[in-house]
């Protein structure tokens, strides 16, 4: 395959470049607390678009109210996924009164 660059330049033949090897250890995702929480995300959001697009916008924002506690437990669920039990610190004040995403 040949291409050339937008100013004209011939880029590399991408079809020799190396591609990476095939995952091998991939494992299935066993979390289903996790997986039910993120339909329920989708599915707030449908539901506030739906309600939006029929000029229902207090019945929206009704909807999207549910939604940072449902972030706030996925954030820390999907969190303690990556952190096993002897990594783990005891929370410091300041961590404890800090929420994800919400900003002065």
């Amino acid at each position: 395959m040949e291409a050339n660059h937008e100013e004209g330049d011939r880029l590399t033949n991408t079809d020799d470049s190396p591609h990476p090897p095939p995952v091998l250890d991939v494992v299935p995702f066993e979390h289903p607390d996790v997986l039910a929480w993120l339909a329920e995300a989708q599915r707030l959001f449908a539901e506030a678009e739906e309600r939006l697009e029929a000029g229902r916008v207090l019945a929206a924002l009704s909807s999207l109210t549910a939604v940072p506690p449902l972030h706030r437990m996925l954030m820390e669920r999907c969190s303690s996924l990556l952190v096993t039990d002897a990594e783990a610190e005891p929370d410091t004040p300041d961590e404890i009164d800090a929420c994800p995403g919400l900003y002065l």
